[in-house]
């Protein structure tokens, strides 16, 4: 059967970072305000916090979008991992702070909730990273769409989306890096992380897919993984102590490395060895924590990103 992906992907085991410099995007930005019950489509009220005679040459870009004054182009590099809404945002279109509201509330879950909306410069990145929460609480789910945009100096491009619900966490840390942590069930999560390399570009860092005894590994078509979980039922039904395994998948710059970890019980060299002589039976060898450890760090220090992916302190978010 193929596995639902209300995935989830995450960021709790991985993270990374970025620089340091927010001060100067802060002072263009509109002021916080303590009101967060207004319509956030109104488009007086959107006015007020950029101020009615500011002269938009001398704003940035992105306190002129969120206050309805300016444009958001999806870039070319644009990097989706929305998964509960419909929304299509495709490279080159270009969308008012509304139009993508909007778009987003064609969705038939959303429908015509409208957002609460809040934002928050990123640290680094010369100071033109921004985010943007869109949290939208419906009768059946509390949705919220982060984005993050980068100001050119030509156009506000829009780099990353990802959404968040009940089963699905995703913390974004001040310099940008989102950790995707999500749930399929009892014993099956899943663990992303995505960053944003030297150039701004934002790449998938790690992605993690953690199993156990009697839940499957699928690929990205929904096939499943064998011999992996063939071994993974053999190994428990054989083994008690097998069954308190948990198994992943981390896929690093496109290439996956398999370990298994210990559960709630201690993992004994004698279950190592015997999970171990399992696999070998099916020609099959698992690459150890230690090696996709290396791998993960190796690739976060080509993306420039080691540094980030340990911070785990959140923007300073202020809402509209």
């Amino acid at each position: 059967m193929k596995k639902k992906v209300l995935v989830i992907v995450c960021l709790s085991l991985l993270c990374f970072g970025c620089g340091n410099s927010k001060d100067a995007a802060e002072t263009s930005l509109p002021a916080e305000s303590d009101d967060t019950t207004g319509d956030p489509e109104d488009a007086g009220s959107r006015e007020d916090f950029a101020g009615e005679d500011a002269d938009l040459t001398a704003r940035d870009l992105f306190a002129d979008f969120i206050s309805g004054k300016g444009t958001t182009v999806v870039s070319k590099d644009f990097l989706s991992a929305v998964n509960m809404t419909e929304a299509s945002m495709n490279p080159g279109d270009e969308l008012t702070v509304s139009e993508l509201e909007s778009l987003i509330q064609e969705d038939e879950m959303i429908g015509n909730t409208a957002p609460k909306v809040s934002y928050a410069p990123l640290n680094g990145h010369d100071g033109k990273l921004f985010a943007m929460q869109l949290l939208y609480e419906t009768d059946y789910e509390s949705v919220t769409e982060t984005m993050i945009f980068k100001d050119t100096g030509k156009t506000l491009d829009l780099l990353f989306a990802i959404d968040s619900w009940t089963r699905r966490s995703a913390m974004l840390n001040e310099d940008g890096v989102v950790f995707d942590d999500g749930s399929n069930g009892a014993g099956s999560h899943s663990y992303v992380t995505y960053a944003p390399d030297q150039n701004d570009v934002y790449k998938k860092v790690s992605d993690i897919d953690e199993e156990y005894y009697g839940f499957s590994f699928y690929d990205e078509n929904g096939n499943p993984v064998e011999p992996l979980n063939t071994i993974m039922e053999e190994a428990g039904s054989g083994n008690p102590k097998a069954q308190d395994i948990a198994y992943y998948r981390e896929i690093i710059n496109g290439k996956p490395y398999y370990y298994f970890l210990k559960g709630s019980e201690t993992l004994t060299q004698d279950t190592v060895e015997y999970i171990d002589k399992v696999a070998k039976s099916h020609d099959f060898t698992f690459d150890g924590k230690t090696a996709a450890d290396e791998a993960r760090s190796a690739y976060e220090k080509e993306l420039g990103v080691e540094d980030a992916c340990l911070n785990k302190k959140e923007p300073a978010w202020k809402n509209l």
